[in-house]
């Protein structure tokens, strides 16, 4: 497996010796898990979540990664590439990625998942030629939509789903 670096972050892949500190930043802290899930996951549901992203390792190569804060080599969230089926508005399901991210909450408002992000950006579009990434956020997780906005994502209202919206990212090197 590879690891990807940024100025202050190491996205690396997940272990099972992650599920203990990934359940303190993102199961610990009601704010954090507000919109994903909606529920305070249990550490047995984070592991068996944990094992899922771990199992997409192997059928993607790539996936859910660690977020460490390089200075300190601190675990301060998971993001990464996630499959998605999309519905569009013709009822047809396509297979998307969308870029995730979660970070325990003191990690918060400093940049982290922007950067995070913009470096799986590079890695979905130039190394996996991935067409386009799709996310869909609560409508009240403006941080997450600032978030997506910054990152040249188009935000539309979700036509199944009236309480989220729909950001988009085409890769501008494929041609549809």
């Amino acid at each position: 497996m590879f690891v990807l670096e940024t100025e202050r972050l190491k996205l690396r892949p997940l272990t099972l010796d992650d599920a203990e500190k990934l359940y303190q930043l993102c199961d610990g802290d009601p704010k954090v898990w507000k919109f994903d899930p909606g529920y305070a996951r249990s550490l047995d549901e984070r592991i068996e979540v944990m094992e899922r992203r771990i199992q997409e390792y192997q059928i993607y190569g790539f996936g859910c990664f660690g977020i460490e804060h390089k200075p300190d080599l601190t675990l301060i969230g998971l993001g990464g590439l996630s499959p998605h089926e999309f519905e569009n508005q013709n009822g047809n399901i396509t297979d998307e990625f969308e870029i995730m991210y979660k970070l325990g909450r003191a990690y918060w408002g400093q940049g982290y998942a922007t950067e995070a992000s913009q470096a799986w950006i590079k890695y979905g579009f130039e190394i996996a030629s991935l067409k386009r990434l799709v996310v869909c956020p609560h409508k009240a997780n403006t941080a997450s939509i600032r978030v997506l906005e910054k990152l040249g994502f188009s935000i539309e209202d979700d036509w199944l789903e009236p309480e989220s919206v729909l950001a988009f990212l085409d890769n501008p090197k494929v041609v549809a």
